[in-house]
C-alpha cells in the first residue's frame, strides 16, 4: 500500500472529530473533501473510512475504480484523511450516504441473532473464518493492548474491502432495510466471538 512518505496526499486533520455527533448526520469539510458521519462511520461520498492503526501508515484500497485511499486513526482520536486530491473530489461529488438507505453487500457483516441469511452471507462467513483464525491469539494475550490489536486485525479484514457491520432496521419488512451497526455493537460482537471457547 501507499505510505505517507511516497504518496502525493492531501491530509485533512481534525483534532477531535466529534466521536458522537448530534443526530445521525454530521459533516466535516477538510482538504477539499466532505466527510459525513452516518451511524458510527465517517464516509467520503459512498465509501466508509476505515479504522486502522496510524502506526502502520498504510492506506486502504478498494477495487472500484477511482476510490480514495483512506487512513483513519482509531476511534476517539484525530481524524486523518490521506488521498489523492482528484480522487477525493471525484468521489465526494457523488453525494452523501443517508442512514436507513443502505443495501446489503457481499463484504458486509450482519449483526444480531443468527439467521439463515447471516449464516450463509459471504461477509459473515469470512468474518467467522477470521475470528477462528485469531481466537487463539486473542485468548493467549492477557494484556488489553494486545487484545485490542487482535480486534483491530478483524476490523482491518472487514473494512479493508469496504465491508460494514449492519443491523436490520425493520425485521418484518421484505426486503429488509439496513442501517450501520453502532461501533459499540460490533466491537462487542467481535470481542465476544474471540472469547468464545
Amino acid at each position: 500500500g501507499a505510505t505517507m512518505a511516497n504518496t502525493n496526499a492531501t491530509v485533512a486533520r481534525e483534532a477531535h472529530p466529534s466521536p458522537k455527533p448530534e443526530g445521525k448526520m454530521h459533516s466535516l469539510s477538510k482538504g477539499g473533501a466532505t466527510l459525513v458521519w452516518s451511524g458510527s462511520v465517517w464516509w467520503v461520498g459512498d465509501f466508509p473510512c476505515v479504522w486502522t492503526s496510524l502506526s502502520t501508515r498504510q492506506s486502504s484500497r478498494w477495487d472500484h475504480g477511482i476510490i480514495p485511499r483512506i487512513l483513519l486513526m482509531k476511534p476517539l482520536c484525530a481524524l486523518f484523511l490521506l488521498t489523492l486530491h482528484d480522487s477525493v473530489n471525484q468521489v465526494s461529488q457523488q453525494g452523501t450516504v443517508v442512514s436507513n438507505n443502505i443495501s446489503l453487500q457481499p463484504d458486509d457483516v450482519i449483526c444480531g441473532q443468527s439467521t439463515n441469511l447471516s449464516d450463509y452471507h459471504p461477509g459473515n462467513i469470512r468474518y467467522r473464518s477470521t475470528i477462528a483464525r485469531l481466537q487463539s491469539a486473542y485468548q493467549s494475550n492477557r494484556r488489553g493492548s494486545q487484545q485490542a490489536e487482535v480486534v483491530q486485525e478483524v476490523l482491518d479484514v472487514i473494512f479493508g474491502t469496504g465491508g460494514r457491520f449492519l443491523i436490520k432496521v425493520d425485521k418484518e419488512k421484505e426486503p429488509p432495510t439496513w442501517d450501520l451497526a453502532p461501533q459499540a455493537t460490533y466491537l462487542e460482537k467481535i470481542k465476544k466471538a474471540l472469547r468464545r471457547k
